[in-house]
């Protein structure tokens, strides 16, 4: 009898240890998000878009990749075929992250940032 306590025990126990384990995983996995186009991909957390200094730095990221990518030579309008310079490159790819995003405060600061540039 005491033996096959110990059996349910332990198999109660492993399962308690698996479920422990997974919860911890998930609460340790940080929100991370993906904004790409067909070609790129930019990561960052979640949780710098809460604040106006990490809608910067995520606005920041965006620019960065969308300039090393505009210097790669892919400087061609995929819907139209056409020809971009450097600069319109830069600001249709930002343009794509900031589209694809979907967080209205990145939206406004892309805006924002569009009409300092006029």
């Amino acid at each position: 009898m005491l033996s096959q306590q110990k059996k349910v025990f332990g198999a109660k126990s492993a399962v308690v240890k698996s479920i422990a384990a997974t919860a911890l995983l998930f609460a340790a996995t940080p929100a991370i998000a993906q904004v790409s186009t067909t070609a790129y991909k930019v990561r960052f957390s979640k949780s710098l878009t809460t604040s106006d200094a990490g809608i910067e730095k995520v606005y920041e990221m965006f620019t960065e990749k969308a300039e090393k990518a505009c210097k790669s030579g892919k400087t061609v309008d995929l819907e139209t075929d056409v020809r971009l310079s450097e600069a319109e490159c830069i600001v249709s790819l930002v343009s794509q992250f900031v589209e694809t995003s979907d967080i209205p405060a990145l939206t406004s600061y892309h805006a924002a940032q569009l009409d300092a540039a006029k």
